[in-house]
């Protein structure tokens, strides 16, 4: 039983991690593109869903750890504000541009999220923290 839990926690914590990061990606890009051209580009994959998609590996890593469960969240949260904040503003009456509005879409701190995700893993998996 505890090695299929730490096998199925590490197989979910990879694929929150490699969601959120693609979900990062696509929105980088995406304001890079704008940078050169104000005009929206089709983004390859609703991030929406991308974050739907988090929320439900979370609720999966919290059966199996509650600790590493509070850190998964951290990241989904993150993401679910980004989009929201995104989703309930009004553009119009903000009058910013394109970069403005994609910008809004970016997790600040992220790589620090997800840093703190993995060190929760190595400590629930009595792993020692790696030295900086």
């Amino acid at each position: 039983m505890t090695k299929w839990s730490s096998d199925n926690l590490l197989k979910l914590i990879s694929n929150l991690i490699q969601l959120s990061s693609e979900r990062q990606s696509i929105h980088s890009e995406m304001l890079k593109v704008l940078e050169e051209d104000p005009k929206w580009p089709d983004r390859p994959r609703r991030t929406d869903e991308m974050v739907w998609e988090m929320e439900s590996i979370v609720e999966q890593i919290r059966i199996l750890n509650d600790n590493v469960a509070s850190d998964a969240a951290a990241i989904y949260e993150a993401h679910r504000k980004c989009e929201d904040d995104y989703s309930g503003a009004d553009w119009d009456a903000l009058r910013l541009g394109p970069e403005e509005e994609a910008a809004t879409l970016i997790v600040d701190g992220l790589p620090q999220l997800h840093l703190a995700l993995i060190y929760s893993l190595r400590k629930a998996a009595g792993l020692s923290r790696p030295q900086s």
